[in-house]
């Protein structure tokens, strides 16, 4: 088993600059995941080059980082399950401004039914929230709904028609359900979490990664 050893000081879209106070785990868990960006690209890539008119969705946003640009790439959106509860959304009304929590914009939010496309990462990207399921039926009202984002691109207009045909997919792909076998069940599309499902069982094991750096660190002070 082959070990590649990253350097946490170098910058990146996720770590930020090394002279900033941060503690090391938390700079290494942004160095993994800017790690894993970087190879989701490589995919990305490839999957355009072998399927040109083919539409790809990225576990995730699209959005690179608090430092990077996104995946600016067409026919590519990022699904999230999980995203953040603090974003407020702010709606002009004449010469007023009403500001709304995500939890009112979403809490009412009938099943099969999408939120207008907000701007987001400066203008790079586009997304708007999408509910799989009924809010009574579930524990918090945030739960069954998916957050979509997709670049904003020259070459691909985001017009309404084609927001509401990505929503109309992604609502087929829900039917199938993981439940019980993930917390996450109520936003899961059944495609992701099969690719999930199938890459982890290719992960090592923490047991197995924690005796590689040992026997690693043992040959250094022989």
């Amino acid at each position: 088993m082959n070990i590649i050893i990253q350097d946490l000081a170098e910058m990146d879209a996720f770590s930020g600059d090394f002279k900033e106070a941060q503690d090391l785990r938390e700079r290494g868990r942004g160095k993994t995941r800017h790690l894993m960006s970087i190879m989701e690209f490589e995919i990305v890539k490839e999957f355009r080059d072998c399927v040109p008119d083919g539409w790809m969705i990225k576990d995730g946003l699209v959005s690179f980082g608090k430092y990077g640009g996104g995946m600016q790439s067409p026919k590519v959106i990022g699904v999230a399950k999980n995203f953040t509860t603090v974003q407020k959304f702010y709606l002009q009304h004449g010469k007023s401004r009403q500001v709304e929590s995500i939890t009112s914009l979403l809490g009412n939010l009938p099943q099969g039914h999408r939120t207008p496309a907000y701007e987001g990462f400066g203008g790079k990207t586009a997304f708007w929230y999408l509910r799989l399921r009924k809010s009574q039926q579930l524990l918090y009202p945030l739960f069954g709904v998916i957050k979509v984002e997709i670049p904003i691109l020259e070459e691909q207009p985001l017009l309404t028609e084609l927001l509401d045909e990505i929503s109309g997919a992604l609502l087929a792909e829900q039917f199938v359900t993981p439940y019980g076998s993930d917390d996450r069940w109520h936003s899961h599309l059944y495609p992701i979490y099969q690719a999930e499902h199938a890459s982890k069982q290719l992960f090592y094991s923490t047991q197995v990664i924690q005796g590689c750096i040992n026997n690693a660190l043992r040959r250094q002070h022989v």
